[in-house]
């Protein structure tokens, strides 16, 4: 059983877990403009005005993810994240907004995953597209895929 003061060793187990968070996110969040808010120096938001921002488009940027449509956990090595830009991966918001949770979720996820994967083994014959970005998708909270996930689950 993998302890919970074990869970930093685990960088490979948190790659796969952000990169999944990458691709099947909350896929938009928004927010009312109560004041003006000055972007930069030629454009200003009016107060009252409703914002959204898609995270989905974020998350599948080709200037930001070197694979954007792909399951490619590499995306997530400590070099890749230093140098992708603040704002770049925010499957729980950022800022102000943060969700109070993600250190926990994040920490309870790995935990999850690592002591499941070390009594379970997962397969599935299903193979998925080359762009992950062509699947069809049903909006359940978070993106998801409108095949579902097939898998067969063995004890090891």
């Amino acid at each position: 059983m993998v302890m919970p003061e074990e869970l930093s060793q685990l960088h490979y187990v948190e790659m796969i877990i952000k990169e999944t968070l990458r691709l099947f996110s909350v896929p938009a969040t928004g927010r009312k403009i109560t004041e003006d808010l000055r972007v930069n120096d030629k454009f200003k938001i009016p107060a009252g005005v409703d914002v959204w921002l898609s995270i989905y488009a974020i998350h599948h940027d080709a200037e930001l993810w070197e694979r954007p449509g792909e399951f490619y956990p590499e995306h997530f090595t400590s070099a890749k994240e230093k140098s992708r830009p603040k704002g770049a991966f925010i499957p729980f918001l950022s800022g102000p907004r943060i969700c109070p949770g993600n250190l926990y979720a994040m920490r309870s996820i790995k935990f999850l995953v690592a002591n499941t994967l070390l009594r379970y083994k997962f397969s599935t014959d299903e193979k998925p597209p080359d762009d992950m970005r062509n699947m069809d998708y049903k909006l359940v909270f978070l993106m998801w895929p409108m095949s579902g996930f097939n898998l067969r689950i063995e004890q090891r």
